[in-house]
C-alpha cells in the first residue's frame, strides 16, 4: 500500500516549563538516551501543544491519516477507547479540512493541545475544531512527535539541544 508524504513546512513544540528544567541537568552529549526519555516522558504528562504549518496542499484525508496513524501506532489497538479516540481524530481533521475546500491551502496551521488525560484539543488556523477525550490519544500523539521512530525526528533533537546541558 502505497501513501503519499505530507510535507510539513515546520513543526513547533510549545510546553510547560519544567520539561525545561528537567532538562537541563541532563547532558545532551553524554546521556542522549536519558535526554529523549526525559522529553517524551514530561511532554507526556504536561499541556504540550504541537503546531504543523503546511507548505504544500495536502489532502483533508492525507493529513487525517498520516497523524491518525502515527499515533495508532503507539497506541494499544485492542483498547476500545484507542481505536475510538484515532478516529475521532481523524474525523475532526477530514470535517475541518473540508471547510477549506478538502485540501490545506499553503500556510495552514494544524494545532494539537495533548493535555494528558484531558485529551487533544484540535484546531485549526487559530479556530478551535474539536476535542478528543482520550488520555491514551494524548499520550500516542506526543510519542509519534518525540519518541523512538518519531514522526519528526528533527523535532526531537531541536529540543534536546536547545534545552539539554552540553
Amino acid at each position: 500500500k502505497k501513501r503519499a508524504i505530507v510535507n510539513v513546512f515546520a513543526i513547533g513544540m510549545y510546553t510547560a516549563p519544567n520539561v525545561k528544567d528537567e532538562l537541563i541537568i541532563v547532558s545532551f552529549d553524554k546521556d542522549k538516551q536519558k535526554a529523549l526519555s526525559t522529553l517524551q516522558n514530561e511532554a507526556r504528562i504536561v499541556p504540550t501543544t504541537f503546531l504543523l504549518r503546511y507548505v504544500l496542499k495536502p489532502s483533508a484525508e492525507s493529513i487525517a491519516t498520516t497523524l491518525g496513524d502515527a499515533a495508532q501506532a503507539r497506541l494499544d489497538m485492542e483498547d476500545d477507547e484507542a481505536t475510538t479516540a484515532v478516529a475521532m481524530l481523524k474525523e475532526i481533521l477530514v470535517e475541518s479540512i473540508e471547510t477549506k475546500g478538502g485540501t490545506a491551502t499553503k500556510g495552514t496551521i494544524i494545532r494539537l493541545d495533548c493535555n494528558g488525560e484531558d485529551g487533544v484539543t484540535v484546531s485549526l488556523d487559530g479556530a478551535e475544531q474539536g476535542i478528543v477525550p482520550s488520555a491514551a490519544l494524548s499520550k500516542g500523539l506526543c510519542d509519534a512527535f518525540l519518541g523512538d521512530k518519531s514522526f519528526c525526528p528533527q523535532l526531537r533533537e531541536n529540543c534536546l539541544q536547545t534545552w539539554c546541558a552540553p
